[in-house]
């Protein structure tokens, strides 16, 4: 037997033992929809469990939200207080660029 006929014939065993439809392992429909129901349905859950973790994805969100409001908040405040320090930095020094003494800076806070 030649390769071309032995494959031809392996090809067809294998088309014969194969179904051309699409089985899903789950329980016979009780009247719903699909092609002996007549009606479509839509996926409808009456577990408390499910609920639950809808409502804790929800709080997890809102936790996450307020997370970034305060992170974004931290780096506003460090951003201000950096440009907060460089103007008294600047301030604290005389026209020629050196510091002012310390006896100056007494005099400014009496």
């Amino acid at each position: 037997m030649s390769f071309d006929s032995e494959w031809s014939q392996l090809k067809a065993d294998a088309a014969g033992q194969q179904s051309a439809h699409t089985r899903l392992n789950q329980l016979a429909s009780a009247g719903g929809g699909g092609e002996d129901g007549g009606k479509a349905s839509d996926l409808i859950v009456h577990q408390d469990d499910l609920g639950a973790v809808g409502h804790e994805a929800f709080v997890l969100h809102g936790e996450l939200q307020m997370c970034a409001h305060i992170s974004n908040h931290l780096d506003h405040s460090k951003k201000s207080h950096a440009n907060d320090d460089e103007l008294i930095a600047a301030s604290l020094r005389n026209r020629d660029g050196s510091a002012v003494s310390v006896s100056e800076i007494s005099e400014m806070v009496k």
